[in-house]
């Protein structure tokens, strides 16, 4: 693997965050179709998860201050894209099934990192 700009060490930690997204507190049932949706307590979305003949299609988290936070796209129930923001809003990273390269933004949106990994998204 090719790595630039980041210590193993810190792409491994990056990675299992930027890929897990924030923790959901309870499960629920899927719906065959339509969406579950989350708030803060300021009512603010907190996260959205969208369905299609019984498959997760769409999942989107956001930060408290409303900003998204990240957002994954689905094709027969594996991802196809996934894109992550800070919380100003500029892009953190992106993956596509297409590419099968995940890149790592600085704040500045300055490559840090771009890092070949299986097609199915998983590391």
């Amino acid at each position: 693997m090719k790595f630039s700009g980041c210590a193993l060490g810190t792409v491994s930690l990056l990675l299992v965050l930027l890929m897990t997204g924030p923790e959901i507190s309870e499960a629920k049932p899927s719906p065959r179709n339509g969406v579950i949706r989350e708030y803060y307590a300021s009512r603010r979305i907190r996260l959205e998860f969208r369905y299609k003949n019984g498959q997760l299609i769409r999942k989107r988290f956001w930060h408290k201050n409303g900003r998204l936070m990240s957002d994954y796209l689905y094709r027969d129930g594996k991802p196809v894209k996934k894109r992550d923001f800070y919380d100003n809003g500029r892009l953190k990273s992106l993956w596509t099934k297409k590419s099968g390269v995940l890149k790592i933004f600085d704040e500045d949106g300055s490559i840090r990192a771009s890092i070949p990994n299986r097609v199915d998204g998983l590391f």
